[in-house]
Order: structure tokens, then sequence, then C-alpha cells
């Protein structure tokens, strides 16, 4: 909860007018490219809406947790909410200095995302344990990302809830 005040606050996380959160994807200057909305209410099929907010850049940046320049890992996984639940996975083994970014969907190229970014920093793909997911982290490879895939469930929300229902400790 206090690190979804501080998105909060820095203007990184809010509701809309329909209630979705939205998720502010930045570049690499900062600035606003867009935005990724998760809808809080259940459709009739027991999905919630997810997508992009209209006019959103998807190749000039994405939802980012944690400071590029001070990384010593990053990790792109495919949505804000994976974010999210990476950063409290990894947080909770211990590691600290990493930065999580959200591609909003699978790429195969790394594009805005690691621009700049040294070579010494651990470079990991992290995308959902579906087919789209593996076939992206197979492009990556070529661009030096290693893969890591969540072995709880399909994305990194799901392995997080299932850490928690063993008694981890998070609560999803």
């Amino acid at each position: 909860a206090g690190y979804l005040d501080r998105l909060y606050a820095k203007g990184d996380l809010y509701a809309d007018d329909r209630k979705n959160a939205v998720f502010v994807c930045r570049g690499l200057d900062g600035e606003p490219v867009g935005a990724e909305l998760k809808g809080t209410f259940l459709r009739p099929d027991g999905t919630r809406y997810t997508g992009l907010a209209p006019g959103s850049r998807k190749d000039a940046g994405g939802f980012r947790i944690g400071s590029i320049l001070k990384a010593k890992a990053i990790y792109l996984v495919e949505s804000a909410i994976d974010a999210l639940s990476l950063l409290k996975i990894r947080m909770d083994a211990g590691e600290r200095e990493f930065a999580v970014i959200s591609t909003a969907g699978t790429t195969p190229r790394p594009r805005e995302w690691l621009q700049g970014v040294s070579r010494a920093v651990r470079r990991v793909c992290a995308f959902d344990a579906d087919e789209a997911g593996d076939k992206a982290a197979q492009g990556l490879r070529r661009h030096g990302l290693e893969r890591l895939r969540p072995s709880l469930g399909k994305d990194w929300n799901d392995e997080l809830r299932a850490l928690a229902s063993r008694g981890g400790g998070s609560d999803g």
C-alpha cells in the first residue's frame, strides 16, 4: 500500500472517471507518453478491461518502477500489474537496486526501454508464461536479455497470489 501511495503522489498512478486504474507510461526523459488502463470492475464474462489510453505511444516508453540509471537489473514485463507484482516478489526475495518496466504487451525488440542502459546491467525478459511471452523472449535473447518465467501461474500477479496462498505473506 505504501508503494502505491508513492506512485499516486508522483502522478504515476491514479483513477480515471470510469474508475479504471491508470498507470502513466514515460519515456527515458521522464515525460508521459501514454498510459496503461486496468478496469476495477468485473465484466459479465469475469474479466476486467485492460488497454492503453487513446494516443498512447507504446514504442516510446512504458510504466516504470525503480531507477533505470541506478539499477543493477532491469526486468521487462507485459503489464503494469505484473510490474507491481514482480517488484513485490523480488523485494521479498531480498533483491534491491532493480527496475521493472511494463512494455504493455510482448515485444521482440527492447526499443526505447533499454536505450542508453549500460551493458553491465542485467537485462531480463520476464514476460508471461505463455506462447506469446516465450516467443518474444526468444527474440529478445538476440539483444542480450535472459528469460525469467513465472512458474506458479501465467503471469507475475498469478505468481504473487500463489506465493501468498502458500503463506509467503504477500497480499497479491
